[in-house]
């Protein structure tokens, strides 16, 4: 039973009534008949009915026309005790004529229909502090309870208030992410606002009138708009994390031939290659070859891994871009003669923030490359040796034939 109920607690995850209402209706029926759950206000002065379960549905109607006319003072009757003092309440045989005299006003109209002949009440507590109270009640004299029937109500408060914190801290988590979250897209866009109006202005100057021999002002408004450049892949990095570890990176799949998509992707790394004499060579095997992915995000990746091995590749050297078909997968490379990756890097390559020897990027381009490529069902790795280079390949799901009516 106790593994039952923490199983069933695990499932209720964030939702403290669920919860509760699983603890009212286990104890009930292998304990008790009446069951109570009685949490402490937020203002401290009561312990107010939070749940409650009877075997008898009759009984449970009085129960609940009860405790919507009527609340606890905290402190007060039997139940107030426990909750004060942390104490547990054990009245194995009680005599239900007294009990229906020494009862409180609160429950007299329930002893006077119906009888109790075994009472125990133990504390919510958890982090510390005691938060409620459960109480329970046997309406058959042949079974009192045992000390082992209070170990076992004791034992299922405890796992009880310890779901109930944790749902707690989940929703102060998940409340705390959402904050996080707003902040980050107020702040995105309103530095992509004020990078928007950098770079116009850094156009402007470009195509000013310049006479000077140096050029002076185009110089400057070049090395602006590359300021700009890389702030906005900055922001757009830091959303996508951002967009990963809540789980809501969204993908918009379509059929995209690969050699338009290693097109694309080479373009805007072509410049800085050649500056650098940089061989750049592009291996598809067929203009058939298309994969089934988001192609903003194919090129996302794609693009962080072309530019990182023109920037780690020294001048003179080559690139290598591949794509070829293996089963129902794409495979595509990207090979280069850089510096190569240290042996104890390559396992961290891809982790989060990790930047190795020499980098100085916010180490979330890889990061994000290979939660793009496994939302789309491949994976993505890395061979490298110092000195002789490096080839990252990762893999895509392969789009079908286009039917003949498409």
């Amino acid at each position: 039973m106790l593994a039952d109920t923490s199983r069933l607690f695990a499932e209720a995850g964030r939702d403290v009534h669920s919860v509760l209402e699983i603890l009212v209706r286990v104890v009930a029926e292998h304990l008790g008949d009446p069951c109570v759950v009685r949490i402490r206000s937020a203002d401290g002065d009561y312990l107010d009915v939070v749940a409650e379960h009877h075997t008898d549905p009759e009984a449970l109607e009085v129960l609940r026309a009860i405790h919507r006319t009527s609340r606890l003072k905290y402190g007060e009757g039997r139940l107030g005790q426990v909750a004060t003092t942390g104490r547990p309440l054990f009245l194995p045989r009680i005599d239900p004529e007294r009990a229906r005299v020494a009862a409180s006003n609160i429950y007299r109209p329930y002893f006077e229909r119906f009888n109790l002949y075994s009472v125990m009440a133990v504390p919510l507590r958890a982090a510390g502090q005691i938060h409620g109270v459960v109480g329970i009640g046997r309406e058959h004299p042949e079974h009192p309870y045992t000390q082992s029937d209070l170990d076992l109500l004791s034992d299922l408060a405890d796992r009880a208030a310890l779901a109930i914190e944790n749902a707690k801290l989940i929703a102060r988590l998940e409340e705390a992410v959402r904050a996080r979250d707003e902040v980050m897209a107020i702040l995105a866009h309103d530095l992509r606002n004020s990078l928007n109006t950098i770079g116009l202005a850094a156009a402007i100057l470009r195509d000013f009138p310049n006479d000077s021999e140096d050029k002076l002002v185009s110089k400057t408004s070049e090395r602006v708009a590359r300021a700009v450049r890389r702030s906005e892949k900055l922001i757009t990095n830091l959303l996508d994390t951002v967009r990963i570890e809540s789980g809501l990176l969204q993908l918009s799949r379509e059929r995209r031939a690969v050699h338009a998509l290693l097109d694309e992707a080479i373009e805007e790394a072509s410049a800085l290659a050649k500056e650098k004499r940089i061989e750049l060579s592009v291996s598809v095997p067929s203009d058939e070859l298309a994969v089934d992915a988001d192609p903003l995000r194919v090129l996302q990746v794609l693009g962080n891994l072309i530019a990182n091995a023109v920037r780690f590749t020294s001048p003179g050297g080559f690139i290598g871009i591949r794509a070829y078909q293996e089963g129902a997968f794409v495979h595509l490379e990207v090979e280069d003669s850089g510096a190569g990756i240290e042996s104890d890097n390559l396992p961290r390559i891809f982790d989060r923030h990790f930047r190795g020897h020499g980098r100085t990027s916010t180490g979330l381009g890889l990061y994000i490359a290979k939660a793009i490529v496994e939302a789309h069902g491949g994976v993505i790795s890395v061979q490298s040796v110092v000195g002789v280079g490096s080839v990252f390949s990762f893999t895509l799901p392969l789009a079908a034939a286009p039917s003949a009516s498409s």
